[in-house]
């Protein structure tokens, strides 16, 4: 078992996930744009510094809603 962590040669299960994960990827990079991607506010997003707005701020990933009973 030892073996299959220091030699450089891939497994079968590797190669399967490598070429999996590519065409993944290429799929993905010739699906079209999604409207809500493509919108100035989303585009800002990803500039300079990524995720970070004017004032220093990290844009927020998601909305965490705690239910209060």
């Amino acid at each position: 078992m030892r073996e299959s962590f220091t030699t450089a040669r891939r497994s079968a299960m590797e190669e399967h996930f490598a070429a999996q994960a590519a065409g993944q990827f290429d799929a993905a990079h010739e699906a079209p744009v999604l409207p809500v991607h493509a919108n100035r506010a989303w585009l800002d997003r990803l500039t300079y510094p990524l995720g970070v707005n004017d004032r220093g701020r990290f844009f927020e990933a998601w909305r965490h809603r705690v239910a209060i009973e």
